[in-house]
């Protein structure tokens, strides 16, 4: 766990390679996050399966000022920075390497996660999503309805639901955790494809 004292002091405690324990002592935090002065964030954690969680030293650099907010999947972590980009780091098979949809992760507003997998929505409502793609990694099969006039992306443990400006919703990911909206299509006005 990790607790942000009224001094703005970050304490933290449990198994040590699951973040119970931090190498340098964070103070001036604004919340766990980020740090209200910079909007820098300080990464801490362990190892999984001997992969490094923590990020690469250019990963550290981005996160060094201007982020906005952090969403994270269970193992893997995506940061909205002011200038409307988006870092990951974190296990690359669970979100936290984005290289692949890097190109589309620009003038991003929203991020949301599952499970294993972000989605993003970007100021022209465009969807755009990446990780594991039974927990909503791979929106391909919905990809015309999430091209454009998006609003707001909202998740369960491993589906998505994309709430678009005309009222409709378009949801993917695993059809057991709300992926697969079919049923009540006509109630919703969902955007049914590929199912």
């Amino acid at each position: 766990f990790a607790a942000l004292d009224a001094a703005g002091t970050v304490r933290c405690w449990g198994d040590q390679s699951c973040g119970g324990e931090m190498a340098t002592e964070a103070t001036e935090v604004a919340e766990i996050f980020g740090n209200e002065k910079n909007g820098s964030v300080v990464t801490w954690g362990g190892h999984y399966l001997d992969l490094e969680l923590n990020g690469s030293s250019k990963t550290l650099d981005q996160l060094s000022s201007g982020i906005v907010c952090v969403s994270a999947t269970c193992l893997a972590f995506a940061a909205l920075k002011r200038d409307a980009s988006v870092v990951t780091w974190g296990h690359r098979n669970r979100g936290g390497d984005s290289t692949q949809v890097s190109h589309l992760l620009v003038n991003v507003q929203q991020l949301c996660s599952t499970d294993n997998a972000f989605a993003a929505v970007t100021q022209k409502g465009q969807v755009v999503t990446w990780g594991v793609k039974d927990s909503g990694g791979d929106s391909s099969s919905m990809e015309i309805f999430l091209q454009s006039d998006v609003h707001r992306v909202f998740s369960t443990c491993n589906a998505f639901m994309a709430v678009k400006y005309d009222g409709s919703i378009v949801t993917w990911g695993g059809r057991r955790s709300g992926g697969d909206a079919s049923a009540v299509a006509k109630q919703l006005q969902v955007a049914v494809a590929g199912f």
